[in-house]
């Protein structure tokens, strides 16, 4: 899914109508007709319900709009945030951060926000060490082990990788999962249902983990990114995991509870970092260890 499958979507849903959404986009409908099919394809899911006479979204296709419309505002806050402190590029530090995660209330505790340009990067962290190379962050958060397979794997020599905290795990689905009632849900009463993933390596060794210690055989099915994992979750009765910092956890479709697992959330940055701008490395670096030890 990219910002383009996001328009069209978004366009068809709100007009309901194939050919007003392609006036509108300045494109051919069966441009437009082509791209939702293969957006349907690609995330397993029927998004409108379609015949000569009418057009209506499915269910999944309400969640999904949704979603996306409050993708589409989030977006919009952070990029006027961004314009704000353009004139002050030379002393702001740019933060790139995993799309699944909300680290604000670190953020917040810096000694002025201003300096600082806190950007929700991909959920592919060797996407975001590519964006560091280019300069448009100057460090990076995330999930330490996936930071450094990622260095190894992209053959990088000249960035430096920080522990900072653990952070607990979290499983969730959605309100109306037959066991979203239940008190003190564990993993062993979901064992029976699908455990949606991520494809990456570090995703598959993070379940293969908890799989071990927990004793139990997951039904997986790894899928290509966060939002079609919470979007599979909305839509069914399976399950996905996160951490403390996930953005689900303010997601009033979803219930999520805590798991006795932790993974380690390092940060990374340029050994060529300014000086100024190292020394407010350092002052994160302290501030999500402090911070931790407080809660």
């Amino acid at each position: 899914m990219d910002t383009l499958d996001i328009e069209y979507f978004l366009q068809v849903a709100s007009h309901l109508n194939f050919s007003k959404a392609a006036e509108v986009l300045f494109v051919s409908q069966s441009a437009i007709s082509k791209r939702i099919h293969s957006l349907e394809k690609e995330l397993g899911i029927t998004l409108f319900n379609r015949n000569k006479r009418y057009v209506e979204l499915t269910e999944g296709g309400k969640r999904l709009k949704k979603f996306l419309e409050k993708v589409k505002k989030d977006f919009s806050t952070e990029l006027s945030i961004i314009r704000k402190i353009e004139h002050n590029e030379n002393r702001t530090i740019k933060i790139g951060v995993i799309q699944e995660w909300n680290i604000s209330k670190y953020i917040s505790k810096f000694h002025d926000a201003s300096f600082l340009d806190y950007k929700i990067g991909s959920d592919k962290i060797n996407f975001l060490l590519r964006g560091m190379i280019r300069k448009e962050f100057d460090l990076i958060i995330g999930v330490s082990k996936g930071i450094k397979q990622a260095i190894e794997a992209e053959k990088l020599d000249n960035i430096t990788v920080v522990d900072l905290i653990q952070v607990q795990r979290i499983a969730y689905l959605r309100r109306e999962h037959p066991l979203a009632n239940k008190e003190n849900i564990s993993l062993k009463d979901l064992k029976d249902y699908t455990l949606f993933m991520g494809k990456s390596k570090v995703a598959k060794e993070n379940v293969d983990q908890i799989s071990l210690i927990e004793g139990i055989e997951f039904k997986r099915e790894p899928t290509s990114n966060t939002e079609t994992i919470i979007l599979k979750v909305l839509s069914s009765d399976g399950f996905a995991l996160g951490c403390d910092f996930s953005r689900v956890k303010s997601d009033t479709e979803l219930k999520y509870f805590y798991i006795n697992h932790f993974q380690n959330v390092g940060v990374a940055y340029l050994n060529d970092i300014a000086e100024e701008k190292l020394n407010y490395v350092k002052e994160i670096i302290d501030i999500f260890r402090n911070y931790s030890k407080m809660e």
